[in-house]
């Protein structure tokens, strides 16, 4: 397989149809500290914010967890988190994520920085139904690359600084046009181009005022919608408007006729018992990512639809593997698992 072959064959995975899974790989590449910075940033905040001995105690044996190299995912499956200690653990995230993810957004609005997925988006088929989206983050670089992009954002909340989930008016709020067509005595709906994203664990801008889930921009001095990590999160999916975001995720998986996945690693089982089942059925699957964890080699090579482009280090030399239909090509000295340069040397002239 030349390099030229291998192109082509990527270049068939954004074609109609396709859904994109994010993850957090792609926010660690804009400027955002992945899992092993919130880790550490955790280990050294969390104490002080716990007030009773059995909440130490809870926290103490999380963090031996975290220091013997358990994920954080992981270690809250072993040991759950009191409700103290997920609290703490959901402050704490937002405290040191907040401001990293400013520092990105500003350098987009004030500097020009271009966000990796705003290019990708150049590149991709607008479906009349819009791009549905899924993605277990909750910063808002999504939705920050799509408008740049001039695509709207389809969030299942409606308005601006004081946004209302319902789903129905979201929707609504894109349609351009009603046209007739009177050959099928009937009605075309046009809507705007834009992407339908769903975010089951949650979002920076979401909060619950009284009873309501609402999506507001700024920050409060009010609790946030987040789902934190663990077996809690379980039971948290099945509220408003985490519910309907996973539903909606699931359906748009089960519907998708492709797959491009970035920077994700297959540990969350919220997103996979849809994602896993289709992979499986062989629906074509691009997974462009710097690392590919346990899980994710065992569940993709299940599958003979997917094409994998991911780093290598091997004999001291350093570059990225493409994997398509049992084939291999390895491209030294290159980065095409990074989106940036996966945009400028596959998909661009």
């Amino acid at each position: 397989m030349t390099f030229d072959d291998a192109k082509f064959q990527l270049q068939q995975f954004l074609s109609d149809g396709l859904l994109l899974v994010i993850g957090s790989g792609l926010s660690i590449a804009e400027g955002i500290p992945g899992m092993g910075g919130l880790t550490t940033e955790l280990l050294a905040k969390i104490p002080s914010r716990l007030e009773s001995s059995d909440d130490l105690g809870n926290w103490h044996n999380i963090e031996a967890l975290l220091a013997a190299g358990t994920g954080l995912e992981q270690a809250l499956h072993k040991q759950p988190a009191t409700e103290s200690v997920e609290q703490a653990i959901a402050s704490t995230t937002i405290r040191f994520l907040l401001p990293q993810e400013a520092e990105v957004m500003k350098r987009v609005i004030c500097q020009g920085k271009v966000l990796r997925l705003t290019r990708l988006f150049g590149h991709l088929l607008k479906s009349p139904r819009g791009i549905p989206v899924v993605t277990p983050n909750y910063d808002r670089l999504i939705e920050l690359a799509a408008e740049v992009a001039e695509l709207g954002v389809d969030t299942m909340f409606v308005g601006s600084t004081f946004a209302r989930f319902d789903e129905q008016r979201s929707r609504e709020s894109f349609l351009l046009d009603i046209q007739s067509m009177k050959a099928h005595k009937g009605i075309r709906r046009v809507y705007r181009d834009r992407i339908l994203l769903y975010k089951p664990h949650g979002s920076f801008d979401w909060y619950r005022v009284g009873d309501n889930p609402c999506r507001i921009p700024f920050d409060l001095e009010h609790p946030r919608l987040l789902i934190t990590p663990g077996v809690h999160k379980f039971r948290h999916g099945y509220d408003t408007p985490f519910d309907r975001h996973r539903e909606r995720a699931n359906a748009a998986i089960d519907q998708a006729a492709r797959f491009m996945i970035i920077g994700y690693g297959f540990n969350d089982d919220h997103l996979e018992t849809h994602l896993a089942a289709r992979i499986r059925a062989h629906v074509p699957t691009l997974v462009v990512t710097h690392s590919l964890t346990s899980a994710a080699k065992e569940l993709l090579s299940a599958s003979t639809s997917v094409a994998l482009v991911h780093h290598y280090s091997e004999s001291g030399t350093t570059g990225t593997r493409i994997e398509i239909n049992g084939e291999e090509l390895l491209v030294p000295n290159s980065s095409l698992w990074d989106l940036d340069h996966f945009i400028r040397e596959v998909l661009e002239p």
